[in-house]
C-alpha cells in the first residue's frame, strides 16, 4: 500500500512538473522579427562597453551550422553574443569583427539560478607569487582610487538540441538569462 501511495505521489509531482515546462515553439511563433536596425551596423552601447571594461565582457559563440530564424539565416562561424534591452525588447546581437552582423530577439528572459556560475565556470588556478602580486595590487588599488577597469560580468552559453528540429541557445550574461531558438532546418 506505501509503495502504491509513493508511486502515486511521484506521478502527481511528475504532472505538475510537466505543467509547467516552458512550451518554447509557442514562444518562438509569437516572437516577431526586429523591425529596426542600427546605423552603420554599429552598436550604439559599444563604447560604454569598451571604456568600462578592458577586454570584451560578451562570450564567443561558435556555430558549425546555419542557424534559422524565421527568415534570418545566421551562418555558421563564430560571432560575439551581445545582449540588450533596446525600444523595449530584449535582443541579443551577433558581432563580427566588431559590427552587428544579425538582430535576434530574445523569446525569453529569466534570472540565472543561485550558484550558477559557482558551478559552471571554473575558477583560475594561481601560484602563491600570482595570488601575493594580486594581494599586493588590490591593496594599492583600495588605498589609491584608480580608474581601473572593472571587472566583466560572468558569462555562459548552453545550446541544446529541442524537439529533434530547432536549437535552443541560453546566453547566462551577469544576472539574466537570454533563450533563443533556432530552427535547424531552412523552411
Amino acid at each position: 500500500m506505501k509503495k502504491i501511495l509513493f508511486i502515486l505521489i511521484l506521478i502527481i509531482l511528475n504532472l505538475s512538473s510537466l505543467a509547467n515546462a516552458t512550451d518554447y515553439v509557442k514562444l518562438y511563433e509569437k516572437t516577431d522579427k526586429v523591425d529596426f536596425s542600427f546605423y552603420n551596423n554599429i552598436d550604439p552601447y559599444q563604447d560604454e562597453d569598451n571604456f568600462r571594461y578592458a577586454y570584451s565582457p560578451y562570450p564567443l559563440f561558435r556555430t558549425s551550422t546555419d542557424l534559422y530564424y524565421k527568415d534570418i539565416t545566421v551562418p555558421h562561424g563564430y560571432y560575439i553574443l551581445t545582449p540588450r534591452h533596446y525600444k523595449n525588447r530584449d535582443i541579443v546581437l551577433f558581432k563580427t569583427a566588431g559590427k552587428v552582423s544579425y538582430i535576434i530577439p530574445a523569446i525569453k528572459k529569466e534570472a540565472v539560478p543561485f550558484g550558477f556560475y559557482e558551478k559552471n565556470i571554473p575558477k583560475i588556478k594561481k601560484t602563491k607569487w600570482q595570488k601575493l602580486h594580486d594581494g599586493f595590487f588590490e591593496k594599492m588599488n583600495n588605498l589609491f582610487k584608480s580608474s581601473r577597469k572593472v571587472t566583466p560580468p560572468s558569462a555562459f552559453i548552453t545550446a541544446e538540441r529541442y524537439e529533434h528540429k530547432y536549437l535552443l541557445v541560453k546566453l547566462y550574461y551577469a544576472e539574466d538569462v537570454y533563450v533563443m531558438l533556432f530552427n535547424l532546418y531552412e523552411n
